[in-house]
């Protein structure tokens, strides 16, 4: 569970072009995979910090990261990622602009902020507020229960705010309960009446390496489903809004059988 090279760029990135900012909450502490000098690097990049003038950063009083670097949290949680100057989670989110960073977990071993088994669907009994945004980024496939974990970021999300996942898609067999396709997600949220930004589909030569990205829509991978794919490791991202409008008990059905039009006129006369 973490942010890798290439997913800290795509925050950056994202945050930036959507306007993502104000509160974050992570479904489990995140692991980085990258040094300080890195963060600071991609969030001067993407215009979340101001370009450093003599090696310096000028940040105002206010700004949390003063907070985190006065108290020594702005390394990591563990102690081997911290002994190679890591980041924490809560310092790449405040590099990237965003005020609060919280997050949640069915342990408290890794100090999160909230203790909350997503297999349960009563989130809201347990934070107090809806965020702007939420991030999944490699705990639900930890997780048994898949729909709970979807609604319980559903009801998280604030209206307006954001959901990202970042997921094992293939080739990290027995990592957790699940790996997941890409039409999982795009299929749920179109269903419920999200906004889907974006699906990718990843190849992941490691933690450090800079994404190879594929960008998913219903059908791309029609050539790959049978063995397709190479021996490396997969993933994939999904980045959704939610509206006014969307819900989260929809079952969706599969979008590939959905525009086979002689399927959907025989669901039709079903």
């Amino acid at each position: 569970m973490g942010i890798t090279k290439g997913f800290l760029d795509y925050l950056g990135k994202r945050c930036k072009q959507h306007g993502i900012t104000g509160s974050v909450l992570t479904f489990s502490r995140l692991e980085t995979y990258f040094d300080f000098d890195t963060l600071i690097e991609v969030a001067v990049r993407h215009g979340h910090l101001p370009a450093p003038l003599d090696g310096n950063i000028d940040l105002p009083d206010s700004h949390p990261m003063l907070a985190l670097l006065n108290s020594g949290q702005h390394l990591s949680h563990h102690a081997e990622f911290r002994d190679k100057g890591y980041p924490s989670d809560q310092a790449v989110f405040y590099a990237l602009g965003f005020s609060e960073a919280e997050s949640l977990d069915v342990s408290d071993a890794e100090g999160a902020n909230y203790r909350y088994d997503l297999n349960q669907d009563c989130i809201s009994s347990v934070i107090p507020k809806q965020y702007d945004l939420v991030i999944e980024a490699g705990t639900m496939e930890h997780v048994f229960h898949v729909p709970n974990v979807l609604k319980n970021a559903f009801h998280a999300t604030k209206v307006g705010g954001y959901i990202l996942h970042s997921s094992p898609a293939n080739n990290f067999c027995d990592h957790g309960f699940y790996q997941f396709s890409p039409t999982l997600f795009v299929d749920y949220y179109a269903a419920n009446g999200f906004v889907v930004v974006e699906a990718l589909l990843l190849q992941i030569a490691s933690n450090e390496s800079p994404w190879f990205v594929l960008d998913y829509s219903p059908g791309a991978l029609a050539s790959t489903q049978y063995g397709g794919l190479d021996d490396k490791m997969y993933g994939v991202v999904c980045l959704v809004r939610k509206t006014a409008q969307s819900t989260c008990d929809k079952i969706p059905l599969q979008g590939s059988y959905l525009n086979n039009p002689e399927w959907r006129q025989g669901l039709a006369g079903a």
